[in-house]
């Protein structure tokens, strides 16, 4: 089948969207079909649409709908659909909804976060990763990696918030890997940076200069408020590195309700108390990595495919 994705972000971008739209794209080709990557609709002809983001790519849906009304359409719903512009732009977000005639979630709690109209025609699609698994770590730090650009629902700057006043026999170093999307958040960086010995504002990597980066971590922190699916869960996961996670719904989608390593959005101090544990309890440390290999086969690249020959079976 010829399958057309749409995507809001650009070739080349390092957002979350971007880089499933192109996993996305090498599954469905080794599945046998013949697939393309655009940022909007514009009248090109596949058998299926599928659209990530309800409410940036809403005119795009809408407009397969209209042309192709009895032509598959798979709206795979992100973070900011979920969590804020269901809410803020119901009638946009809906109306991408009632077009579509299946509905992609990135964990299972977001598909509860939906009207029972909606969600019988919802199937969660866990992403997966080929970052490869390296055991060794560098001892001379307990290096921390904070992936995440710099915006407000990312949290960015709470981990560096966490270690400003550790003990001075603490080895905990935070390096934190993400664009900044406007001059003021550059400059919070920065500013951290100059004045934080424990934190290191790196800027945006390319997929696997982050993979490098993470394989030389002890332990990765997402500190977001609000997520659909994050993918540097599952890099993490693969990598066989402890996460320390907000306790968000995105986050225990992914990781499960009893996942140890969850603190409250926004508490700096109860990340700072979990750091400190992870760096000095072993026992504490080993719990975070065995609940994190439990969770490991669910973002197999084998798990994410075979999700996908399932909902096209339903099309078929």
């Amino acid at each position: 089948m010829e399958i057309l994705i749409i995507t809001p972000a650009s070739p080349g971008s390092l957002h979350g969207n971007r880089t499933t739209a192109d996993r996305w794209a090498k599954i469905l080709s080794r599945l046998g079909h013949h697939v393309q990557i655009e940022q909007t609709y514009t009248r090109q002809n596949p058998d299926i649409l599928i659209a990530l983001h309800a409410w940036r790519s809403a005119n795009s849906i809408c407009q397969f709908a209209q042309d192709h009304p009895h032509r598959p359409l798979i709206l795979a719903l992100t973070g900011t659909d979920i969590n804020h512009y269901i809410n803020t732009d119901t009638e946009i977000v809906n109306r991408s909804l009632n077009c579509a005639d299946f509905l992609i979630t990135l964990n299972e709690v977001s598909k509860m976060q939906l009207s029972s109209a909606y969600q019988s025609k919802c199937m969660t699609i866990v992403q997966s990763s080929q970052v490869a698994r390296k055991r060794e770590f560098p001892y001379k730090h307990f290096n921390i990696s904070v992936s995440g650009h710099l915006r407000a629902e990312k949290d960015p700057l709470r981990t560096a918030m966490a270690v400003r006043s550790l003990p001075s026999s603490s080895k905990i170093q935070v390096q934190h890997f993400g664009h900044a999307h406007t001059s003021a958040w550059a400059l919070k960086a920065r500013f951290e940076t100059a004045r934080n010995p424990r934190y290191q504002w790196q800027g945006g990597l390319k997929q696997q200069q982050w993979f490098s980066q993470l394989q030389r971590s002890q332990l990765m922190v997402l500190s977001s408020l609000q997520e659909g699916g994050a993918n540097v869960i599952s890099e993490a996961l693969i990598a066989q590195r402890p996460i320390l996670a907000s306790y968000i719904p995105g986050n225990i989608g992914l990781l499960g309700e009893n996942y140890p390593g969850y603190f409250d959005a926004g508490d700096t101090l109860a990340l700072r108390n979990l750091l400190l544990k992870a760096e000095n309890d072993s026992k504490f440390f080993a719990t975070l990595s065995l609940a994190c290999l439990k969770r490991q086969p669910l973002f197999s690249a084998s798990h994410e495919q075979s999700s996908w020959r399932r909902l096209l079976a339903q099309i078929n």
